[in-house]
């Protein structure tokens, strides 16, 4: 949908663990080639205010934004470069805790250093947003919870980082109790789920964005559908399996 703005949604590149949105380099090769040759990555920051005030003109290709969620090391080891030698901007979002802690993700998955996330961002290709601080689930969280959560994440990035925060990504991409989407509200530019859906200019709440998570099991065909805005039904089929599958948890 080139009126629309497709957000992807990746996690970890490498191949190097099982879980199943763990990308072999080869298979990340190819999916920023094909972005790069066939649509417009833009910025998050450019892609908020498009959608805030939408231009008069249709774009003639797909308009993409790239983000990752969690905070593991392989995104300075693999992924940066491939960035770089592409020149496509992203947005990482980060669970503060993991970083400052050394605390390790599920399935092998090593977090990353605030000197490298430093390296990232001096490349000027990376913007870092908030994944809360301890990847803590929002859909039950009270007003004050959700806002020492999100006060210690932006503290955190800001004080390594030297630049603001403004977007947000919720984890496991479950919508937040009306208390923690207030404070949410207050702190960020823009908010992402997931559910596969196109972001519409002039019909898109900033703060509930929809982004289009990455598998290993895409293909190419696969994933050229979702980078072109396919795949609704997928995304709609996964919001109810996970709100059901993560009913109680807390991060």
């Amino acid at each position: 949908m080139r009126n629309g703005v497709t957000i992807l949604a990746y996690h970890r590149f490498g191949g190097s663990t099982p879980v199943s949105v763990d990308l072999p380099l080869a298979q990340a090769e190819d999916q920023l080639d094909w972005i790069a040759g066939t649509a417009d990555t833009i910025s998050l920051d450019d892609a908020a205010a498009r959608l805030i005030r939408p231009a008069g003109t249709q774009p003639t290709r797909p308009q993409v934004v790239l983000t990752a969620d969690d905070g593991t090391a392989d995104w300075v080891e693999v992924l940066l470069p491939l960035l770089v030698a592409r020149r496509l901007p992203m947005t990482w979002y980060v669970a503060t805790k993991f970083v400052d802690e050394r605390e390790g993700f599920p399935y092998e998955g090593s977090p990353i250093s605030w000197s490298a996330l430093r390296e990232a961002v001096s490349t000027g290709f990376v913007t870092i947003g908030s994944h809360t601080h301890s990847h803590a689930v929002m859909t039950k969280l009270d007003a004050a919870s959700a806002a020492t959560e999100l006060d210690r994440s932006i503290g955190r990035i800001e004080e390594e980082l030297g630049r603001p925060c403004r977007h947000f990504a919720y984890p496991k991409a479950l919508a937040p109790s009306d208390e923690a989407d207030r404070e949410v509200r207050k702190r960020f530019t823009t908010a992402a789920l997931a559910g596969n859906r196109v972001n519409v200019p002039g019909r898109t709440d900033p703060a509930r964005l929809g982004r289009t998570p990455i598998k290993r099991s895409d293909g190419a065909g696969r994933f050229m559908s979702k980078l072109n805005g396919g795949g609704r039904l997928e995304g709609w089929l996964r919001e109810q399996y996970d709100t059901l599958r993560h009913h109680d948890a807390v991060t």
